[in-house]
This record gives C-alpha cells, structure tokens and sequence, in this order.
C-alpha cells in the first residue's frame, strides 16, 4: 500500500504528505503472506491493507476500489470510503463538505456522479 503511495503516478501532494506524515499516522505491513485466492488477485494496495485490517482487528476500513470493498465485506470488515471520510469529517466541523469535494474532483479521484449527489443529499439532511 505504501509503494502504491510512493508511486510516481501519485498526487504530489499526497506523497509529500507522506514524507512529513504527523506522529499520529502509523506506517505498517501485513506480516504474513496471503493464503487466501481471492485477496492473491486483488491489486498489492487492497490486499495489504485488508490483511492488515484483518491481523490487527480493525473496527473500520478506508477503501474505494469496488472489488476490494467487496471482499473486505465479506471476510466481515466495516467499510468507508473517502466520500464517507469526507461527510463525518463535514459533520463533526472538521471540514466544510462543498469545498472538499471540488478539491477531491479536482485531482485523479473517481466516483459517479450519482455518488456525489448522495454525499451532497446526506449533507444536506444534516444541516451541512
């Protein structure tokens, strides 16, 4: 997960962030190679993260990509994803949803529309 961070196909931004991550973010790999097939054809990215989920017991989840959130579901993980991030960050006062969408579509992320209406809905029935 961390080289799919490091990537040069990356944000800048988000692999500078790395370098000067706070003291709070913890880095780690699974410790064990997988025996599982399903997660073997995952992409490295989501089959770390969802064995690490799993070795550490995890309450939750950050995942986009739809075939990983599927899997992690059903090895019986909680799940969200950055929309998701977004909305309870928005509804805590951490941040002010409308400008972290614009900013979020402004980079390489990919969801439908219908998605982000959604996200704009629950918003908007919580006052945001």
């Amino acid at each position: 997960m961390l080289r799919e961070l490091r990537d040069p196909g990356t944000p800048e931004i988000v692999r500078t962030f790395l370098y000067r991550a706070p003291e709070w973010i913890v880095l780690a790999c699974a410790t064990r190679p997988t025996t599982d097939r399903v997660l073997a054809e995952l992409d490295p990215g989501e089959r770390e993260a969802i064995q690490l989920a799993l070795e550490k017991l995890a309450d939750l989840i950050l995942m986009d990509e739809r075939t990983g959130v599927r899997v992690a579901r059903e090895r019986g993980l909680r799940v969200t994803g950055t929309l998701g991030v977004l909305l309870q960050a928005s509804m805590r006062g951490l941040t002010e949803i409308e400008p972290a969408l614009t900013r979020l579509q402004a980079i390489d992320f990919r969801c439908t529309p219908s998605l982000i209406a959604r996200v704009r809905r629950l918003a908007h029935l919580s006052g945001l």
